[in-house]
Parts: structure tokens; C-alpha cells; sequence
């Protein structure tokens, strides 16, 4: 048999390669990098024309146009770098950048890069008219085009010379320019006239009639088409789509969020699909704009600024990002990911000017506390996202996890995902450190070491990433935070006020509202007062309130602030507060929030007060009757407790609580009869209240009974968190009324919630030292020491008990004993270098 060798052409030239790779994002770009580099040291002009050409074919448009705006960017560059009296070396490639730019924009005219690459040749040959004119519609059509502003001021230098002057010139140099001139005005009128473009609303929904009407609401006005994928709703969500005029699909859940996206793309008809959940709303007025972004069409997909509400809504805690909701429908956007989906992965994120920021505003509620936590979000999120691995170990997925760890406060668990998606972040080099997670993985990363005891490492990483984003003040005011428990409180202080004169960070950053101004000013305010100046400390935190009086943790810190002050007025501390609030002194949540300050710090008449303001304004307000209720609880008032607490509606949202109060109240009236209705508010209680607490209710009933012991107790009391936690903070509160009697009915039911001795005597003892009976803390303490061994917790009760009586040798024994056990209880040292202070005074 004959065998024939067979011979393998490996491209050679420049054009070959690019033909090549010419589908291949990646490799066409390098490759016309590289050939435009040594085309452009030679002067070979007439070869990148053909590069463009070759480009210009590729299937992909984006090639396309990237093929055709570097070889006329090279081509202009190297005309502008020659000599203004070298006409033949200025025009040449120049011309050659005509021949490239002139049918480009002929078939797509709508392209404000290639249009100002046009104006630059035109007023490098000399048409200032036609530059003026192409410059001009750039800003018509994209007012924050960057160059278009300098170079219409260009032509103004240059003066007002006609063509005709250089027409005879340009047409020996410039041939093809020359011949296309009066084309390059048709061009001009073409892009002028943006094209209407028709929207599509694409959403994905499940049980949210609370937050869909106000969603579909703020957007229906300026979109052409609402597409509501519902995955099993068993509330009114259907109806609502319905009244909306949304089209209806109705979509079995797979377990991706990707497959019900891609299923309301399926639906859509759009030339532009925007995209929201039910949860986000468009700020009102914003929404006319997006007409206006779907017009430009040579932008790929527009980034909107969206606004997430955090924690307690009355705390007012923002954060805000840009993330990629609008973006043109063509059949290779799709969406990937089972949960934290992404669309943008196949977009052209790599050629500059398609992806663009807007500043159309969104608002999302999702994150507050109440919708949180009336959804198992975390959890249904944490489950599709470990399944999600399965398909391949990822920097982003493993940011999502550690990010919903995070979230539930498991920060040892959040720590170890943050590290390892750092770890494969950093195999990606710089490419990786522009994903836009990027900066918010790194922030996560130091918060998390920052709150598993790795201050060091917090502040090793923080240093480093604001070498890669100086700007970002969430960094900034992390590495502040870090410092502060590092005790390195001049390097914290000079930290708050860099992330001052910075100002919040860029929206392109998941930023927080204020970390550049009211909230490092309470950083600052606390740095302040650790150092004793509390003049400055009180400057700053009433700056932060004028400027952010919606930042409710600023005025709770000022109030707390104000009344720790010596010889506090508390009356005049809270005029003061008033005059800064302005037009909120008068509202609900304030009032409820910092009614709440006064209350704790024992200022009952003040706080008293502002919870009358809250009454007066809402006269069935439920979280004003059940502030008042506990306020006339800590007065003493049991029996005015009681009635105010059961004076909440049956149906409102605090009805629960006010059962818990009212109960508590009759407990320690020691009245049997009070307790019917409290019981039955938390007897109906069964979403609001676990059931592991509502049955330490029913047992703590049956002891209250004349008749009532410790065989009364129901023998099916759960034990577990939900009901020790019941039962102790009742066994304070009561201690707290010094109504004994009632604390020893009730006592007998911690030995059936909590079954292990040592864990239930320290949870007595920490009980006792709270409440400073420091006789009764020892016994308990002293207790678990004979027979379960004095280990470090057991030695700083004991410290601490000893440091109430002032009996500073046994403090220091006893705390420099557990230290030994236990090094890490920073708390610990400091008390006990207190405890040294004293004796050695």
C-alpha cells in the first residue's frame, strides 16, 4: 500500500490569520491588533483597508464593526502623528480611513464612534464644514459622546475655511474622500434620524401580588409589551398580570431561573427587552426616558441604577449598583446560571461603547427585613446554587454562595466560599479583576475576614485591592472599620476622612448610600469619641443627620450620644433632635425609632411622648400601642400595659407581640383571669410565632394557675432555641419588674427547655449579671465550676461578678485565668486592664 503525505497549510500573512479566527472574539481581536501594529509601522495603508474588509465579513456584527472602527482609529492616529506640512503622508491614510468609514456608515449610520472617526478625517483634510457638521450630530445623538465636545472645538480652531481652498489638494491626496464628499452629508442627515424602537417587559413571578401591581404600574406607560412567567403562584398574582394586560405564560418550575427567563424571551417581540422583578420599580418620571435608550441603537444594553432597600426599612440602609436591565432581543442573548442568572455573558462586553450606564432609577425592596423574612429566599437560593456546582466549580458561583451565607450572619461559612472565589478570580489575571462582581466579591471577602477574627488579613487584602479601585469608599471605609478594632485609631480616623473626601463611590460599583458621607461620619463620630473628643464626635454625627435625616441609625446614635452626655436634659436633648430631623421630627418611624433610644436609656416621659406623637397621628398605629404597652411595662404600670397591649387590632401585623406583652403583664399581676385573651392572640398566632413558643405559653399558663407546680407542665414542651429563648426572656423581663412571685412560677419551666444542668445555670448566671445581681450570678457560676469545671466562660462570669463587687484581686485572677484558656476575648482584656487600673488606683 501506498501512503501520501499530506501537507497542512498553516496561514502565513496577516489576512490569513484573521480569516482564521474571524468568528473567534478573542483571537480576531488579537490578531488585528498584531497586523494593525506592523501594517502601521510600515505605512502599508492600502492593507488595512482589505484587514477592515476582511473584518467587515464576519458573521458576528460586532467583529464587523470592531474590524472596521480599529483599522479607522489606527489609520487617523498615524495621520495625526504626522506633520502638518507632509501633506502626502497626512492625506494618505487618512483617505485610506475614508474608504472604510464612508460604507460602513452608509449601511449603518447610527454609529457615533465611526461618525466622529469620519469628522477627524474630514478635518484633517482640511472640510471643517463637513467635520462641524459630522461632530455635531455625534452630540445630537449621543450628548455624552467624550471626544465629539473637544473636537467640534477643534474646527473653531481651525477656522472657517471653506473647502474649496483644499479641494484641488484633496483630490490628488485624497481621492476616494473626495469622490465620496457629498456623501458624507447624507450620512450626517441619515444618523440624525433615530429610529423608534418597541420595548418588552420580561418578567418571572411567583406569589407576589404584595409587590407586583406597583411594579407593573410604574412601567406599563412606557413599554409595548408586559410578559408575566409565572413558575406556580397560589395567591393573586395570575389575576394582577391579567388586570395589567400582561400576556400570561405559565411555566413549570426546573430549578433555573435561566430556563423561565429564556421562556419569557421566547414570548417577547420586542427590539429591546428590560427586565425587572416583581420586587423593582421604576423611580416615577425615569421611566419615559427608556424610550430614549432604545432609540440608541448602537448600544448593546444599557446599565440601570438600582437602589437596594436593606434591613429595617426605618433605618433607611441603601445600597446601589448598575446592573444590566435593558438590552437589545436578538437570538444569541440568553440567559445562564440557575440562580444569580446572568444575560450579560453573551453580550459584547468587550467592545467599548456597546454596554453603557443610564441613569434610569430602580428601586428594590427585596432585600428589606419583612420581605426577607417572609420568604425562604436564602435557603431556595443556597439549594440551586450548590446543585449549580455540579455543572462546574466557578468564581461567581462561589461568590453567591459565600454571598448567601453572608447574609444569614454564618460568616465562617460566608469566609470559606469568598476565599475560594478570590482564588479562582485571581487565576483570571486582569481580565478577572474587571468582571463586574469583582470589587464587591473582594469587600465581602475583607468583611467576612473581618468578622471571623482575621482583622490582619482584612486589612492585608483591602490595602491591595484600592491599589486595582482607589475610588471604591466601600473599600476605604471597610479598611477604616478594620482598623478601629485593631486599636489603631489614627490611621481609622484618617481613613473615615479619606472615604469623606471621596465622596460615595462611582455607581459602576455595588455601592452603599453614604459610605462616603453620613455613614463615615458616624464611623468618624465613633473613632471621635474613643479618642475623648466628643465635641467633634457630636459635630459630625448632626452633620450626618442634616444630611441623610432619612439615615435613621444616624439620629439613634446622636440621641444616644446626647443623652450619655453628663448632666443630660433629655427633654432639651430631644428639641435639639427635632431641629435637625425638620420635617421628619413629626414622622411615625422616627418617632417610633428614636422613642425607643429614650425608652431604653430610661427616659420614660420623653419617650412617652414621642410614642403620643405616633398615637396622635395613627390612633390604632400598632407598633405605637405596643411601644406604649412595654413603656408602661418598665413603668410599672401592668395593668395599663395589659389594656394597651390587647388595644392592638387582632388582625394587625403586632398583635402577636402585644399578646406576649399582655401576657407578661398578667403574669405579673398574678391575675389567672387577665390571661384568656393574650393566650388566644398567641394561640392564633401560628405564622407569626413558632410553635415551640407558643407551647412554653401553654405551659406557663397551666403554672400560673392556683393550683398550678411543676407537675401542671405540659409534658410535650419542646426543648431547643425557640423555646429557651422564650422562656429566659421572660424570666428577665419579670426580673427586671422585680416580681418575684411570678419569676418563681415560671422558673420551674427553664429545667424542662433547657434539660442540660450546665447550660441552663450559665444561661441563668448571664441572665443575673445583665440584671447585676452579682450574688445570685456567682451561686450559679460557682455551681457549674464544682461540677462541670471552670472553664473560660465560667471564669469570666465569675470575673465579672467579682468586678461588680469590687473585689479587684479575685477580677484579676479570675479574668487573667480565662484569658489563658481563651486568648481571643478581646472584650475579656479590656475589662480586665480596667480591673488593673482600679487596683493599681
Amino acid at each position: 500500500p501506498r501512503f501520501r503525505t499530506a501537507r497542512v497549510h498553516v496561514p502565513e500573512t496577516h489576512e490569513e490569520r484573521i480569516i482564521a479566527v474571524l468568528d473567534d472574539t478573542e483571537g480576531v481581536l488579537a490578531e488585528f491588533n498584531a497586523a494593525l501594529t506592523e501594517l502601521g509601522e510600515e505605512g502599508a495603508w492600502d492593507r488595512v483597508v482589505d484587514l477592515a474588509r476582511i473584518g467587515a465579513s464576519s458573521t458576528d456584527p460586532h467583529h464587523a464593526h470592531a474590524a472596521r472602527r480599529m483599522s479607522a482609529t489606527m489609520l487617523v492616529r498615524h495621520a495625526f502623528e504626522r506633520s502638518e506640512e507632509d501633506l502626502a503622508e497626512r492625506f494618505a491614510p487618512l483617505d485610506r480611513a475614508a474608504a472604510v468609514l464612508v460604507p460602513a456608515l452608509e449601511e449603518h449610520p447610527h454609529e457615533p464612534e465611526l461618525l466622529d472617526l469620519l469628522g477627524m478625517v474630514a478635518l484633517g483634510l482640511g472640510d471643517i464644514a463637513s467635520a462641524r457638521h459630522l461632530f455635531q450630530t455625534v452630540l445630537d445623538i449621543d450628548p455624552s459622546h467624550d471626544a465629539a465636545p473637544d473636537h467640534l472645538r477643534a474646527c473653531g480652531a481651525r477656522g472657517k475655511h471653506g473647502w474649496s481652498g483644499v479641494a484641488a489638494t484633496a483630490e490628488r491626496l485624497a481621492p476616494t474622500y473626495s469622490r465620496a464628499r457629498s456623501r458624507v452629508k447624507g450620512i450626517a442627515e441619515a444618523a440624525r434620524h433615530l429610529p423608534e424602537r418597541t420595548i418588552s417587559l420580561c418578567m418571572i413571578v411567583k406569589d407576589e401580588e404584595e409587590m407586583l401591581p406597583g411594579c407593573l404600574e410604574a412601567v406599563a406607560p412606557y413599554v409595548d409589551q408586559l410578559i408575566v412567567v409565572d413558575t406556580g403562584s397560589s395567591d393573586r398574582t395570575r389575576e394582577i398580570a391579567a388586570e395589567h394586560g400582561a400576556t400570561l405564560v405559565e411555566f413549570a418550575w426546573t430549578g433555573s431561573f435561566s430556563d423561565a427567563r429564556n421562556e419569557a424571551l421566547r414570548h417577547a417581540t420586542g427590539d429591546w427587552v428590560l427586565y425587572l422583578d416583581a420586587d423593582e420599580h421604576l423611580v416615577e418620571d425615569d421611566g419615559a426616558r427608556l424610550r430614549d435608550l432604545a432609540r440608541q441603537t448602537w448600544v448593546e444594553g444599557w446599565q440601570l441604577v438600582e437602589t437596594h432597600f436593606l434591613g429595617a426599612a426605618e433605618l433607611g440602609a441603601e445600597v446601589a449598583h448598575t446592573p444590566m436591565r435593558l438590552f437589545q432581543r436578538r437570538p444569541d442573548y440568553v440567559w445562564s446560571g440557575v440562580v444569580h442568572e446572568q444575560v450579560s455573558a453573551t453580550l459584547p462586553t468587550w467592545l467599548p461603547g456597546r454596554i453603557r450606564t443610564s441613569d434610569v432609577r430602580i428601586n428594590h425592596f427585596g432585600y428589606l427585613a419583612r420581605v426577607v423574612d417572609g420568604r425562604d429566599k436564602r435557603s431556595r437560593n443556597l439549594g440551586l446554587l450548590m446543585s449549580q456546582l455540579e455543572q462546574g466549580r466557578t468564581a461567581f458561583t462561589c461568590f453567591n454562595i459565600g454571598t448567601e451565607h453572608g447574609s444569614a450572619g454564618r460568616w465562617n461559612d460566608a469566609v470559606t466560599w469568598f476565599e475560594e472565589a478570590l482564588t479562582l478570580l485571581r487565576t483570571e489575571g486582569a481580565a478577572g479583576l474587571e468582571q463586574q462582581y469583582a470589587p464587591l466579591l473582594v469587600l465581602r471577602t475583607v468583611g467576612s475576614r473581618r468578622e471571623t477574627g482575621d482583622v490582619a488579613g482584612a486589612i492585608e487584602l483591602a490595602v491591595e485591592a484600592l491599589g486595582w479601585w482607589p475610588d471604591y469608599t466601600d473599600l476605604v471605609y471597610e479598611l477604616c472599620i478594620a482598623h478601629v478594632l485593631s486599636g489603631d485609631l489614627d490611621e481609622a480616623e484618617r481613613l473615615a476622612r479619606q472615604a469623606l473626601a471621596l465622596g460615595d463611590a462611582p455607581s459602576r460599583y455595588v455601592a452603599s448610600a453614604g459610605k462616603g458621607s453620613f455613614q463615615a461620619r458616624m464611623l468618624l463620630s465613633t473613632i471621635l469619641r474613643r479618642r475623648g473628643d466628643h465635641v467633634g464626635a457630636r459635630e459630625q454625627l448632626e452633620t450626618a443627620v442634616r444630611e441623610a435625616p432619612h439615615y435613621l441609625a444616624s439620629a439613634i446614635a446622636l440621641t444616644e450620644l446626647l443623652l450619655d452626655a453628663p448632666g443630660v436634659d433629655a427633654s432639651e436633648a430631644s428639641r435639639q433632635l427635632d431641629e435637625l430631623l425638620a420635617d421628619r421630627a413629626t414622622g411615625v418611624i422616627s418617632n417610633m425609632v428614636v422613642g425607643a433610644v429614650f425608652h431604653e436609656a430610661g427616659h420614660y416621659d420623653v419617650a412617652d411622648e414621642r410614642y403620643g406623637r405616633v398615637l396622635a397621628a395613627i390612633p390604632t398605629h400598632g407598633g405605637g400601642l405596643l411601644a406604649r404597652a412595654e413603656l408602661r411595662l418598665a413603668q410599672g404600670a401592668l395593668r395599663d400595659a395589659w389594656e394597651t397591649a390587647l388595644a392592638i387590632d387582632p388582625l394587625d401585623a403586632m398583635a402577636p407581640r402585644g399578646g406576649l406583652t399582655a401576657f407578661l403583664a398578667a403574669a405579673a399581676l398574678d391575675d389567672p383571669a387577665l390571661l384568656e385573651q393574650p393566650a388566644d392572640r398567641i394561640a392564633a398566632a401560628t405564622e407569626q410565632l413558632p410553635a415551640a413558643e407558643r407551647a412554653v405559653y401553654v405551659a406557663w399558663r397551666a403554672l400560673l394557675q392556683p393550683a398550678g407546680s411543676a407537675a401542671s407542665i405540659p409534658t410535650l414542651v419542646p426543648t431547643g432555641a425557640s423555646a429557651s429563648g422564650a422562656v429566659l426572656r421572660n424570666l428577665e423581663a419579670l426580673a427586671k419588674l422585680e416580681a418575684t412571685d411570678a419569676f418563681e412560677r415560671l422558673y420551674p419551666l427553664l429545667a424542662q427547655v433547657v434539660p442540660d444542668e450546665q447550660v441552663r445555670r450559665m444561661a441563668l448566671a448571664e441572665l443575673y449579671l445583665r440584671r447585676r445581681f452579682a450574688d445570685m450570678a456567682g451561686e450559679e457560676l460557682f455551681v457549674c465550676a464544682e461540677r462541670f469545671g471552670a472553664d473560660a466562660p465560667v471564669l469570666t462570669g465569675l470575673g465579672k461578678v467579682a468586678t461588680m463587687k469590687e473585689m479587684w484581686e479575685d477580677a484579676e485572677i479570675f479574668l487573667s485565668e480565662s484569658l489563658q484558656l481563651d486568648p481571643g476575648q478581646s472584650d475579656v482584656r479590656g475589662l480586665l486592664d480596667a480591673v488593673r487600673a482600679k487596683a493599681a488606683g
